[in-house]
């Protein structure tokens, strides 16, 4: 579902320009809000506890571990600053606009490839290294299932950002 919110984001972004309508300014407010308060604070303080006990039962990913921390870090930096640009943007500052589509590329590009390597790289090694224990230490200390988009009674707020991904992607609708 992330990928699906950082490419809208993109798209978004890619098409903004000073006489952009609000409404389209507030969607991309709600799609970066969103990547800011489900991944920023529920999902990657999840797979930190992941990347902590990873790095118990297999000390050489403890430098990718360090890495994909300091980049959710980074995208909460980021996360922010896109919010910012967005409200100077609607404040009518034509100079955020432009900052705000680099910046967005920028994001997109990155968090992309932090999934990637997260899928490919880190969570297979997770799943062979640690225990039932740890998984069940992991899914206790965190709220996988709270993610807003994927139960959208949770957080109506990402009403219009859920109901144009699942319209915009029918094949989401079975899962």
């Amino acid at each position: 579902m992330m990928e699906h919110v950082l490419n809208l984001i993109r798209l978004q972004a890619d098409m903004l320009h000073p006489k952009t309508e609000m409404n389209e300014l507030a969607f991309l407010q709600k799609a970066i809000g969103y990547m800011h308060n489900y991944p920023g604070l529920i999902h990657h303080p999840a797979e930190e506890l992941i990347f902590e006990r990873l790095q118990n039962h297999a000390p050489d990913a403890e430098q990718l571990c360090i890495k994909l921390t300091d980049q959710h870090k980074q995208f909460s930096i980021l996360e922010i600053t896109l919010l910012e640009y967005i409200s100077q943007a609607q404040e009518g500052d034509l100079g955020a606009f432009e900052l705000i589509k680099k910046l967005s590329s920028t994001y997109c590009v990155e968090h992309v490839d932090h999934i990637a390597v997260e899928e490919n790289d880190l969570l297979p090694q997770a799943v062979s290294s640690l225990t039932t224990d740890d998984w069940l230490d992991i899914g206790y200390k965190s709220n996988l299932d709270m993610d807003p988009l994927a139960n959208p009674d949770i957080l109506q707020h990402h009403e219009s950002l859920y109901d144009y991904i699942m319209s915009s992607n029918p094949s989401l609708k079975a899962h």
